[in-house]
């Protein structure tokens, strides 16, 4: 690492008081720590990657925030894999060039079948679920952050991170409280610092002309489970894994199962629910545009769809689209933003017309989430020009189809 620099002499002047050099200072700190300061006014929206599920996607302005931490809960068999899975194939397709590390703490949780019907790349899963006790897992996390290869973690599931001599502990020696809170800390620390080496290695090379290194710090997804808080006079449901789990992710979101459709004995479909609300529910990367919402997912090629492994959402985009004022009509005569010159007769063909192009499928869930950002005082895209699949020049030729002009 670089020689470190006393920060003292860049900061402070001759006298002891406070200096105004904000660029000495910028260059100091990120010399001995590898870590670059901002002002206020520089500071930048994260940049956002799907979930998979637009409702969630649109609820969030985008996706889940990059580089941070995203935590799903729910009770058992409420969907938290699956969206995981989700999750995973979208961050996939944004960095093709980087892994997923998959720490399957929970024996069996990573379902191979299922997630190949999702639409994952298993060969650019690493899936850990030979580990024992969480310090394996930790120290395993760690080591591949440093690697720089990984775009994302997902941890399945945060109340199964217990130390090995817990785990190891007879049945009948007393067991310590807050172990699990314990190694969700440790986790989180490790996450942490290995973020910073890979900043503080970026710094190390940035003058090398021959040289080039990127950080790439990865997202983290946990995966927790609500459980039954006995000791009170009336049960009420609380997140394992202590305080410092629940605070550090900037997203905490609540998924439920509320129906199945059933056809011969055969469940064609998940219906979930999500919400962003309540006490212990939010977004402190973007706010959110709703709290609550309902989404199907096809678990059967017997689906009237025809496909296993979808999210028909479908109509609830055409719909969107006409509440954002992106599709518009009457009578036999219908358009829709992404279909320039186009009419169709009703709405059920703008949907059909969007199963059958996944390219204008993707466009115009972009267009609905891009319009609803700029409504509420936020930029059309995030950072890095990218939103669902689509780019910033794709966006604003639809948004200008439908008669909105963008800088």
């Amino acid at each position: 690492m670089s020689k470190q620099v006393d920060l003292k002499s860049v900061v402070l002047n001759e006298d002891g008081t406070l200096g105004d050099n904000f660029e000495a200072l910028k260059k100091a700190t990120l010399k001995k720590y590898g870590l670059d300061i901002k002002k206020g006014n520089d500071l930048q929206p994260y940049n956002l990657t799907s979930s998979g599920i637009f409702v969630i996607d649109l609820a969030n302005f985008g996706g889940y925030p990059d580089n941070v931490g995203t935590m799903i809960h729910g009770v058992k068999s409420s969907g938290k894999s699956t969206a995981s899975l989700l999750h995973i194939k979208e961050t996939q397709i944004k960095y093709p060039n980087k892994k997923i590390l998959y720490l399957a703490i929970e024996k069996g949780c990573f379902n191979k079948e299922w997630a190949e019907d999702l639409g994952v790349n298993l060969d650019d899963v690493i899936v850990i679920d030979d580990g024992f006790g969480a310090e394996q897992y930790i120290t395993i996390m760690e080591e591949f952050i440093k690697t720089n290869s990984i775009s994302l973690i997902v941890v399945d599931s945060t109340p199964e991170l217990l130390p090995a001599d817990e785990i190891n502990k007879d049945i009948d020696k007393e067991q310590r409280m807050g172990s699990n809170a314990r190694m969700c800390s440790l986790l989180i620390t490790k996450y942490s610092k290995a973020c910073v080496y890979l900043s503080q290695i970026e710094n190390e090379f940035k003058n090398k002309k021959d040289v080039k290194f990127k950080a790439h710090k990865p997202s983290i997804l946990f995966i927790n489970q609500r459980r039954e808080k006995m000791n009170t006079t009336y049960a009420s449901a609380q997140l394992p894994g202590g305080n410092r789990l629940i605070h550090f992710p900037l997203v905490i979101m609540e998924l439920k199962t509320s129906e199945s459709g059933e056809e011969q004995s055969y469940v064609v479909k998940n219906t979930h629910t999500f919400n962003l609300g309540g006490a212990n529910n939010r977004n402190k990367a973007n706010g959110k545009l709703y709290e609550t919402g309902e989404y199907d997912i096809s678990t059967s090629k017997k689906h009237y769809r025809g496909v296993k492994g979808i999210v028909d959402d479908f109509s609830t985009v055409v719909k969107q689209s006409f509440k954002f004022n992106l599709s518009s009509g009457a009578g036999t005569s219908y358009y829709c933003c992404v279909f320039k010159d186009r009419r169709f007769k009703n709405h059920s063909e703008i949907e059909e017309a969007i199963v059958n192009d996944k390219k204008a499928y993707w466009l115009l869930k972009a267009t609905i989430i891009a319009k609803a950002r700029l409504e509420n005082g936020m930029s059309l895209v995030p950072p890095d020009g990218l939103l669902q699949r689509c780019t910033r020049e794709e966006i604003v030729e639809a948004l200008s189809n439908a008669g909105y002009s963008v800088e």
